[in-house]
């Protein structure tokens, strides 16, 4: 899926969330102009994917994996003199 001339993969959180807004206002001219279930199987599968990006991109932020030092990080023993 490529959106802004990007990859799903290479969104970032705040194009991600506009991707997921551009999609839903699409379900519903979707949802108005056709009766296809296959169709909109097909739509709900990307809207699913935008979602489970998202998703990744929130968890990443919450639990810090996506700042550059965090491999840097080495595990300590509590009580361990530094």
């Amino acid at each position: 899926m490529i959106y802004q001339g990007k990859k799903l993969e290479e969104l970032n959180l705040e194009e991600t969330f506009e991707f997921e807004k551009e999609l839903m206002r699409k379900s519903v001219t979707i949802h108005m102009a056709t009766q296809n279930e296959k169709v909109m199987e097909q739509f709900n599968m990307y809207l699913d994917m935008v979602r489970l990006h998202k998703r990744e991109l929130l968890e990443k932020e919450k639990f810090g994996l996506n700042k550059p030092d965090y491999k840097d990080y080495e595990s300590k023993i509590i009580g361990e003199d530094e």
